[in-house]
């Protein structure tokens, strides 16, 4: 459980990561950011049940 745990906050943290470097400031202001790193992480989160499985599959 713990390995999981490790791995969502790595993905969270590269999401964030990626978002605040690339997403230009304006439009974008620190609260909008936050929420589209929140949007991102949950359709993750969503999409993926791991072992390389997706809904895209």
């Amino acid at each position: 459980m713990e390995e999981k745990t490790r791995t969502r906050a790595d993905v969270q943290v590269t999401i964030e990561d990626i978002l605040w470097e690339r997403l230009p400031e304006p439009p974008h202001t620190p609260e909008t950011k936050k929420e589209k790193c929140i949007l991102v992480y949950q359709h993750v989160y969503d999409s993926y049940q791991g072992a390389g499985q997706s809904v895209y599959t």
